[in-house]
């Protein structure tokens, strides 16, 4: 693992630890509310008139907490998809336009995978990286 959460400072772990939280929520919504209630929330990304001008280092410092906080879960889903929606959360506050992108893949046994990530423009964020692997499709 790239950062051990015991070896933070407290500021550090304070925002790993909302990270965490805002991550079990995201979870506890698609599991309990309907997802015909969560569909305009997954497919609709919000039109910000901003400057879609990433900062890299911010970005960088937020997926690295994500990534601690996601090795955590317990008893909660912390997958690609709660990641990428609390991205997307994250780069809205910080008034950049960002949408999900799903994808699908067939592994050797010729079971279907998928897997979310997160587009600015061509910029593709996904703090595992498996977007590689995965062929996109349109979503509506």
């Amino acid at each position: 693992m790239e950062g051990n959460f015991h070896s933070l400072s407290l500021r550090k772990k304070l925002k790993v630890i909302f990270i965490w939280l805002e991550l079990i929520i995201i979870d506890l919504r698609l599991k309990i509310i309907p997802s015909k209630f969560n569909k305009k929330w997954l497919y609709n990304s919000k039109k910000i008139k901003e400057s879609n001008q990433v900062n890299e280092v911010e970005l960088e410092r937020f997926l690295k907490y994500l990534r601690i906080a996601s090795s955590h879960s317990y008893i909660f889903n912390m997958s690609c998809l709660r990641q990428s929606l609390l991205i997307r959360r994250y780069l809205n506050s910080q008034k950049i336009t960002s949408k999900i992108v799903f994808g699908l893949n067939k592994d050797a046994n010729q079971n279907y995978n998928a897997h979310a990530w997160v587009e600015v423009d061509e910029l593709k964020i996904d703090p595992t990286n498996n977007f590689v692997y995965f062929t996109s499709f349109k979503n509506n």
